[in-house]
């Protein structure tokens, strides 16, 4: 896991949670009802609360949307913290370091999400690692020597040669990898990103290329323990190479790490035991994050197995692309996208390893939890966005298929507080969002900068701040307003900041702002909205809307672009444009596999003849296609007789 996910990026979460595996079986209890008294469907996207602007307009077409910029923490610390931020460059002198040498680390505890100091032994050091163990820990001295030797020369060849090499020498000069045993609760082993940049950038930080095993959960030298080194070394790689990437596809690439070194992934299972899960949207909680594992890391491995093969993995990391940009071009040459494989791959999910595009190259598992339609019946339901849901029938007979979806999505779970539009810092992960202006307030000796907001931020991870520059950007404050915060648990927040979610309720709320720029009054400004997200687990972002400055004259309810200078920020009207994918199984002497095309309202009627003489059964495959809407995809799927 990434400390990135989460925290520290938890890695090996799911060695808690193959128990899922049975829980699974019983989320198959799904919502069937008689074909003759359908469900209206609801409607995703809630209307704007405020005055009617005109009609309404047609519904969306689809349109990703834009992808931010790359969060750089040097950028941030120079602009947000003048001279605090260091200079770019590691320790020129290596140290030296021996056998029994004690170091004091930064570790966290991932069930409180608490930083803590370990007080450790260097008990190993070898060409490439730097063995540390807790000094409480009582350890036989060959069980280590051995579990250092299989890294060594199984785990960091296998995956410097797929993935790329790790940041050598690390902030501290030692070319070589730290490995740090200790008690760390709620985790098996994580790699912490802060522990790349500086003390002036993150106090918590180890100025060190290193990773974290909780000896607690793994026993030095154990398949499960190699594994999950080789998952978090994946992470160091990473961070190296591929830094600017979001944190599904790192944390799938890290648990293809693992498998490519040589070990089975347990997550693969996890996930087959429900396949309706998000791809690329993951739980707040890692021990949610199971199935999510599984999923990422089973897209790569058939992706890669179907598309280059894993050789080409190194090529993908060196790409320069991120999300979607970025797989969809490795994919170009190879004449297929992004979402053509992800489709192709829903049924390989359903069929395991076969010779085409519809199976696994090198991986016999399958989905489990499959739901019976049969005749007369209607399913009334939602299926995540990148995700599956399967329908098997079997009743021998001639029969008449009808999917009925919506066209309409949101980006954001909320209404706009006045019309149909608002600024929204988008999501992702490793992002920086900005919203600039400027403001003329010469001739005023007060202003205030009033504004609404709603946000729902990963607390105390991702961030949101207002700032201002008075010398035309080249330096800029922090501001303080009614509902920023300034505790700083982590190391990650730059100043008064907003993070968690807006408002008392259970829910995120529109909540009033009050910024003074009192400080600024009689010159010209620039006003800065910018959103920072870290390395993983994204929610669904900060928003604003009625922009003013009384004092100034100036309002702006953003149903129209005055003037800001928006970089990942987005204007919208939180209305998307859902898509779905629609596959049938035949399954006979031969397997065949059909698209079927849906209209424009999202409706498809599909003829399945033939079950029980011409082939045995047939599975129907729903997946979700707006990988940008905040939530599953409402739908209905009936089976009458002909």
């Amino acid at each position: 896991m990434n400390d990135n996910y989460r925290r520290p990026r938890l890695v090996a979460a799911f060695l808690a949670v193959t128990g899922l595996i049975f829980i699974a079986a019983f989320l198959g209890l799904l919502a069937l009802r008689p074909a003759g008294r359908p469900q209206a469907l609801p409607t995703p996207v809630p209307a704007a609360a405020g005055p009617s602007t005109g009609a309404p307009p047609v519904s969306p077409t689809y349109q990703p949307l834009p992808t931010p910029p790359n969060r750089d923490l040097y950028d941030l610390a120079h602009r947000l913290q003048p001279g605090a931020a260091p200079a770019v460059g590691a320790t020129p002198v290596p140290p030296t370091r021996r056998v029994g040498d004690r170091e004091v680390f930064w570790a966290m505890n991932l069930d409180t999400y608490t930083p803590f100091t370990v007080t450790a032994v260097l008990r190993y050091v070898g060409q490439h690692t730097l063995f540390y163990f807790d000094e409480s820990i009582s350890i036989d001295q060959t069980v280590i020597e051995q579990a250092a030797r299989d890294f060594e020369q199984r785990v960091y060849p296998a995956v410097r040669r797929y993935f790329g090499n790790e940041p050598s020498p690390g902030l501290d000069g030692d070319p070589r990898l730290t490995i740090l045993h200790a008690h760390i609760p709620g985790v098996a082993g994580y790699f912490s990103a802060a522990d790349g940049y500086p003390r002036t950038i993150n106090r918590y930080s180890n100025q060190r290329t290193m990773f974290y095993v909780n000896i607690d959960a793994l026993r030095p030298g154990t398949q499960s323990y190699l594994s999950v080194l080789a998952h978090e070394f994946t992470h160091a790689v990473q961070f190296n190479e591929h830094r600017a990437e979001d944190g599904w596809i790192q944390e799938g690439l890290a648990e293809l790490g693992s498998f490519l070194a040589g070990f089975d992934p347990r997550s693969a299972a996890v996930f087959l035991a429900d396949p309706d899960v998000p791809l690329n949207r993951w739980p707040e909680q890692p021990s949610a994050a199971g199935r999510n594992y599984g999923a990422a890391y089973l897209f790569f491995r058939y992706m890669f197995g179907r598309y280059g093969g894993f050789d080409r993995v190194i090529d993908y990391m060196r790409g320069g692309g991120r999300g979607f940009d970025g797989l969809n071009a490795y994919l170009r040459p190879f004449g297929v996208d992004f979402e053509r494989v992800f489709l192709d791959w829903t049924v390989a999910n359903l069929l395991g390893r076969r010779d085409d595009v519809y199976g696994y190259a090198d991986f016999d598992g399958a989905a489990r939890l499959i739901t019976p339609l049969r005749p007369g019946e209607t399913y009334s339901g939602r299926v995540n966005q990148l995700g599956a849901k399967y329908f098997e029938i079997t009743a021998p007979g001639d029969y008449r298929l009808v999917f009925s979806g919506v066209t309409e999505a949101a980006a954001v779970p909320t209404r706009p507080p006045s019309g149909r539009y608002f600024w929204w810092g988008n999501r992702g992960d490793n992002i920086d969002s900005t919203l600039t202006r400027e403001f003329d307030l010469t001739g005023l000796t007060r202003a205030t900068l009033q504004f609404r907001a709603w946000y729902n931020l990963e607390t105390n991870w991702d961030y949101a701040y207002v700032e201002a520059s008075a010398d035309g950007g080249q330096s800029w404050q922090v501001l303080s307003g009614r509902h920023t915060r300034t505790d700083d648990p982590f190391g990650h927040s730059f100043g008064p900041a907003y993070t968690g979610r807006s408002g008392q309720g259970p829910a995120p709320q529109w909540v009033e702002e009050t910024v003074d720029l009192t400080p600024f009054a009689g010159r010209k400004v620039l006003i800065r909205f910018e959103q920072v997200n870290d390395d993983a687990v994204n929610l669904e972002g900060f928003a604003v809307d009625d922009i003013r400055i009384p004092e100034a004259g100036f309002f702006d309810d953003a149903e129209e672009d005055r003037g800001w200078e928006a970089r990942g920020f987005v204007r919208t009207d939180n209305r998307l444009a859902q898509r779905y994918g629609l596959r049938v199984v035949k399954f006979g002497r031969d397997v065949t596999v059909e698209t079927v095309p849906l209209d424009p309202a999202n409706r498809a009627e599909y003829v399945l003849s033939g079950v029980g003489r011409d082939f045995q059964r047939a599975v129907v495959v729903v997946a979700g296609l707006t990988p940008d809407a905040d939530g599953p995809a409402p739908f209905q799927l009936s089976l009458s007789s002909r």
